[in-house]
């Protein structure tokens, strides 16, 4: 009897462990990204921010390196969506278009569809300078 008890429980484990694997790989994200929707709301009277968005980033102790980003003006309210072109990575940054400015918005981003990010700010000069959100999967070594 106890022969057989144990070797359920090692196939319940085998299995276990099989189905863990499965999970693994659903909760690392190894599937590529496709797109990142952002989509920026005035909250006071702002009518233009500087948005910057990149896929081409490292990710350091201390902060962000950006290899290349795009730096706009844009006007808000923006939905605007981005193609990930198989990165499993995205930044963007908002702030108030210019040294010294305010801007009351809400940002709200998503990741093929799933919401991540969501957040109001004030930002500019007498409060936080950006809202900045990075998404970033990491990939398992073999």
């Amino acid at each position: 009897m106890r022969s057989t008890g144990r070797v359920w429980w090692r196939a319940g484990l085998a299995v276990g462990c099989l189905i863990g694997l499965a999970a693994c790989d659903s909760l690392t994200g190894s599937a590529d990204r496709e797109e990142a929707r952002v989509e920026i709301i005035p909250v006071g009277s702002a009518s233009e921010v500087l948005l910057v968005t990149s896929t081409s980033f490292t990710v350091a102790a201390d902060g962000v390196d950006l290899a290349q980003a795009d730096t706009q003006l844009v006007s808000i309210p923006s939905d605007e969506i981005y193609r990930l072109n198989g990165e499993n990575r995205f930044y963007v940054s908002v702030g108030p278009r210019a040294e010294g400015d305010t801007a009351t918005v809400r940002m709200q981003v998503w990741i093929d569809g799933e919401s991540w990010f969501a957040d109001s700010r004030t930002l500019g000069a007498d409060s936080t300078g950006t809202m900045t959100f990075v998404y970033r999967v990491r990939q398992p070594r073999l």
